[in-house]
């Protein structure tokens, strides 16, 4: 909607125009507003334009940089009641600048529905504002050793925290740091106390060190942990991630260790065949639904085969000596695992995923066939 006006209004020829029109007035704005927020607001009219009027579009896109005004206006020591005077002032100009346009919007129904969303995003940028004054506040009210449990907190929990609030708990934001997750032993705490900069989860069974530090980890006997390839400490979320995935897959024994220390590089091609959990449950969900029809011997039979000839697509008289089989149930095999899974064999994007699929659902099926086995 907002595209099909801009062409008839003041001239203007496309969105940047608009945008710029929209925020002319910011030049006279009270002087105590600092320029970081002069562009935050800059930035919220041009999310509103560029997702043509969809509030909750535009609010998704700025609502973190709206966060972040709120947060240095509590560092500032803005008091509450003052940012809601602050906000009331923009979102009251923000309302006037745009009435003008709004007129213009035809049909009727149509400057409605943009009204109503103009309404909705502002007040979503209000309360975001709000939000992040009242997460600055909260940090600051707390101790130094607080703040700093309280955002690694955050982090185990959330995998990502903004700069300035690494800033505010004494973190260096620049800093890269190692997951380290304990596979045996439970030595995260002492970790914690011996080694500098390091962050404690409150499991208990994870630290994240400072890169710089890691070569001074100590283990007790008997202690085996996993780390995980080091990233800058406010997006820690995948390596975290990765890392506590390869200490499941180490305790569930689908990939072996072989030192105290296992860095994630090192298992790399392990664990994408161990898959997580979730995900190896998903794919076999979606590829292998169609063996699930076989008796359970004859399906880790068909699936040991598939799974061999899948990987390495060797020569079917191979594959038979491979498994003690003969030449002729290797293809049987192979063609009933092409009947069951369709044409998700044909296709190479599915390849890997029926791969890692295979290699999670034989280990649960060949245990559970072991376990009718010993059965008297």
């Amino acid at each position: 909607m907002i595209e099909s006006v801009t062409r008839e209004w003041a001239g203007l020829h496309d969105r940047d125009a608009l945008v710029a029109e929209l925020c002319r007035d910011l030049a006279t704005v009270p002087s105590e507003f600092p320029p970081g927020t002069v562009r935050s607001v800059v930035a919220a009219t041009r999310a509103f334009v560029v997702t043509d009027g969809c509030s909750d579009d535009a609010a998704r896109e700025v609502g973190p940089m709206m966060m972040a005004v709120g947060r240095r206006a509590a560092v500032r020591g803005h008091s509450v009641v003052r940012l809601r005077h602050d906000l009331q002032y923009v979102v009251a100009e923000r309302s006037r600048c745009a009435d003008s346009f709004l007129a213009l919007v035809e049909p009727a129904c149509h400057r409605d529905l943009l009204r109503r969303g103009l309404a909705r995003f502002l007040d979503q940028v209000r309360r975001a504002v709000l939000a992040g004054h009242r997460q600055a506040h909260a940090l600051l009210e707390l101790g130094p050793d607080a703040r700093r449990a309280e955002v690694a907190r955050a982090l185990f929990t959330a995998g990502s925290v903004p700069d300035d609030l690494l800033v505010l708990a004494g973190i260096d934001a620049s800093a890269s740091y190692v997951p380290v997750v304990w596979v045996t032993g439970a030595g995260a705490a002492r970790a914690a106390r011996e080694l500098p900069g390091v962050l404690l989860d409150p499991s208990g069974r994870c630290v994240l060190v400072p890169a710089g530090e890691v070569a001074g980890l100590a283990l007790e006997a008997g202690e085996c942990v996993v780390t995980g390839p080091p990233r800058l400490v406010g997006t820690i979320g995948d390596a975290l991630h990765l890392a506590r995935h390869a200490a499941a897959a180490m305790q569930a024994g689908l990939v072996t260790r072989s030192s105290a220390v296992t860095a994630c590089s090192d298992i790399a091609d392990e664990l994408l065949l161990a898959g997580s959990p979730g995900l190896s449950g998903l794919l076999a969900d979606k590829y292998l639904a169609g063996l699930l029809s076989l008796k359970l011997q004859r399906r880790v039979g068909v699936g040991e085969v598939l799974l061999t000839w899948l990987e390495t697509r060797a020569p079917y008289s191979e594959i038979a000596e491979r498994h003690h089989v003969s030449r002729q149930t290797v293809n049987d095999r192979i063609q009933t695992g092409k009947e069951l899974l369709g044409p998700a064999l044909d296709d190479p994007r599915a390849h890997a995923a029926i791969v890692v699929a295979l290699h999670a659902s034989l280990a649960r099926w060949s245990e559970e066939a072991a376990a009718r086995a010993s059965r008297p």
